[in-house]
């Protein structure tokens, strides 16, 4: 469908055109006559899940079936074979939703781990022949720079699709925060009580190294987040394993996994005190300086996203009072996370939210910052 490519106009962000091969086309170029950026990335996820699946999603008896296939919403993808990873599967899927306003967008799409590390690859192979505005865009694959050109019109319905200087007004939905938990034999979830927490998790089983993440992610852009936590033992001892942290949301934890493990992650141990980052699998990982925290206390961390990720930051409270081991350069995206290990034991979430400005003071004694 080369011969049908076109350049779009920088004043406009769509062009008035329906012409290519049916099976691959928009939604919005077929209901509107429109076709946007969006739309080549739809077609890209239709190849890709045909890769995957040896056959295309959409397709009828004949065009005008097809047609109808593609627009209507009551028409949903077919599921992508669970022989290939979440994360591909996912990826597509976001790919491949009918409202373009809701779609991952193309700058967004090329920083997805693995596909990022390609294009980057292919980037570096091709700039040094390229000239203009071809040069320009390589270059800012090549360096992370934002590509979503300025023109295009926000689309804020969907997270992954929010210019990062608009994320800033977007508020978290309480009744979107929860315990990503994969397996019930080992961990439940229970909806939390009014005006005192949001949702908890039970350990139904004892299970060491068992890490579980909270949804939902939090993206360079967003601004200063803080989560708030308490952990409860129904035997009423302290039997400790009582972990909270923050991981690279891009990383998918093992099944046995501790908070500060490697350098995907950041964990805070409340039975010593001791942060753990082990990016170099040292023996000496501990790190001393912060405050223990029993059952009952209410600890806190909090995170500055900023775009920038040499400015991004993590702080950890206990009991009100700010830690003096803080952490700078998060990753793009990531999620805070617990662990527990013995039957009965609860961790719940009192409240994660956007706060306006930071509760971070700067003069705090034995202040230490570790890079990320």
């Amino acid at each position: 469908d080369f011969g049908f490519s076109k350049q779009l106009d920088p004043s406009r962000s769509f062009l008035e055109s329906r012409k290519g091969t049916i099976q691959y086309v928009s939604p919005e170029l077929l209901k509107f006559k429109q076709f946007r950026i969006s739309g080549d990335v739809w077609g890209i996820g239709i190849t890709m899940y045909e890769l995957l699946t040896f056959k295309r999603p959409f397709d009828g008896r004949t065009d005008n079936e097809t047609w109808n296939n593609i627009i209507s919403d009551s028409v949903v993808l077919p599921p992508i074979p669970e022989t290939y990873s979440e994360k591909l599967r996912e990826t597509v899927k976001a790919m491949l939703v009918k409202d373009q306003n809701l779609r991952i967008p193309l700058n967004i799409l090329v920083k997805v781990p693995g596909i990022s590390e390609r294009v980057k690859d292919l980037a570096q192979k091709l700039v040094g022949e390229s000239t203009g505005t071809a040069k320009t865009y390589l270059d800012q694959l090549i360096n992370d720079v934002d590509t979503k050109a300025p023109d295009l019109p926000p689309r804020a319905a969907f997270r992954f699709d929010v210019p990062p200087a608009s994320r800033l007004n977007i508020p978290i939905d309480p009744s979107k925060v929860d315990f990503e938990i994969k397996n019930p034999l080992i961990a439940r979830r229970f909806l939390g009580e009014p005006s005192k927490h949001l949702v908890s998790l039970e350990m139904m089983q004892d299970k060491i190294s068992h890490t579980v993440t909270i949804a939902p992610e939090i993206l360079a852009g967003d601004g200063i987040v803080r989560i708030a936590m308490q952990f409860e033992d129904r035997m009423n001892i302290d039997r400790g394993f009582r972990w909270i942290g923050v991981v690279d949301a891009s990383f998918e934890l093992p099944q046995k996994y501790y908070p500060g493990q490697d350098e995907a992650s950041v964990g805070y141990c409340g039975k010593d005190g001791s942060l753990v980052h082990n990016p170099t699998c040292k023996d000496d990982k501990y790190i001393d300086g912060n405050s223990k925290f029993k059952e009952g206390d209410e600890v806190a961390a909090e995170i500055n996203m900023t775009v920038e990720r040499e400015k991004r930051t993590l702080h950890f409270f206990v009991k009100g009072q700010q830690q003096p081991i803080s952490f700078i350069g998060l990753p793009d995206r990531v999620k805070f996370c617990v662990q527990r290990k013995c039957i009965n034991q609860l961790a719940k979430i009192i409240s994660l939210e956007k706060v306006p400005s930071p509760t971070v003071v700067s003069d705090i004694p034995n202040a230490q910052v570790i890079e990320w």
